[in-house]
């Protein structure tokens, strides 16, 4: 583990950047009552019912030492999404040469 922390202290190589990607799905809810507005006396009031409103899949490319990064959000239209292999298209090429 210390010899891939010590990349990220290594100065920066145009030829041979540092490119990190990272990818999480995250499932969309929708309220399905209305919260009750707070009243004198009372806080407000909401249900923690919800319904399932699908998945989106945030993608992550970042170069840490050049302090950029990419974020790519992607809501598939049906649930299989990208397999692991694929890269979302406007994220930086991470191909190496």
């Amino acid at each position: 583990m210390e010899d891939i922390l010590d990349i990220y202290k290594m100065p920066y190589d145009e030829k041979r950047p540092l490119v990190c990607m990272d990818e999480s799905s995250k499932q969309l809810t929708k309220e399905t009552r209305a919260e009750i507005p707070m009243a004198p006396g009372q806080p407000k009031r909401f249900d923690t019912e919800y319904e399932r409103n699908g998945t989106s899949n945030i993608f992550m490319a970042c170069e840490p030492l050049k302090g950029k990064r990419h974020v790519k959000v992607i809501t598939p239209p049906h649930s299989g999404g990208l397999d692991g292999r694929e890269q979302p298209k406007g994220l930086p090429s991470c191909t190496t040469s």
